[in-house]
């Protein structure tokens, strides 16, 4: 049974690496805009 669970903090965490643009506009616009995203790595 464990070969079948779902590995929901790695998809959270490529949702979020994705989408990080998106979601920061979105929900901290002022933050959004002092971000630099050229320079932005996940650790």
């Amino acid at each position: 049974m464990s070969e079948n669970r779902i590995d929901h903090d790695r998809l959270f965490k490529e949702l979020l690496e994705t989408f990080f643009a998106e979601f920061m506009a979105l929900f901290f616009p002022e933050a959004a805009r002092s971000i630099d995203l050229k320079y932005l790595k996940f650790l």
